[in-house]
């Protein structure tokens, strides 16, 4: 279907939402873990 990887939850960003939104549901530490990891990723990519 064309478009359909043109979404938030597309890429690291929208992993770290997906894994986000688990960790809400589960409160599996492993979920927030990954979710700081891929934010602390990407902010020293940025800068």
């Amino acid at each position: 279907m064309p478009g359909w990887a043109a979404g938030a939850y597309n890429g690291p960003v929208g992993e770290a939402y997906f894994l986000e939104d688990l960790y809400q549901v589960t409160r599996k530490q492993e979920y927030r873990d990954f979710v700081l990891r891929t934010a602390d990723i990407l902010m020293e990519a940025a800068s």
